[in-house]
């Protein structure tokens, strides 16, 4: 029996507002980013195949969320409209800018 193929291409969009945001342990890039992949886990355990890490995206810190002049949040564009993600995972939804 052959493998399942993966439905997604995930990347994780993290980011903080300032640099006390990320000395801060509940809400570090690094924390963030292992909620992230805990979540993953349990995805693809409830449902195989459920998808993979392709990227991380750790935004600028201190750039305001509802600006999207951003390096990093232009990359993970970029890279969902050529296919190499087709699907974002962030901790909070205040994190990630209305387009």
């Amino acid at each position: 029996m052959s493998e399942p193929e993966l439905k997604r291409r995930v990347g994780f969009y993290i980011r903080v507002s300032t640099e006390r945001q990320v000395k801060v342990k509940e809400g570090s890039l690094k924390n963030q980013k292992q909620m992230l992949l805990t979540e993953l886990k349990r995805r693809n355990q409830q449902d195989t195949g459920w998808g993979e890490l392709a990227e991380v995206y750790v935004v600028d810190k201190g750039i305001s969320g509802k600006d999207t002049n951003r390096p990093s949040f232009k990359r993970m564009m970029a890279d969902i409209e050529i296919g190499k993600i087709n699907a974002v995972m962030f901790t909070e939804l205040s994190s990630f800018p209305v387009l």
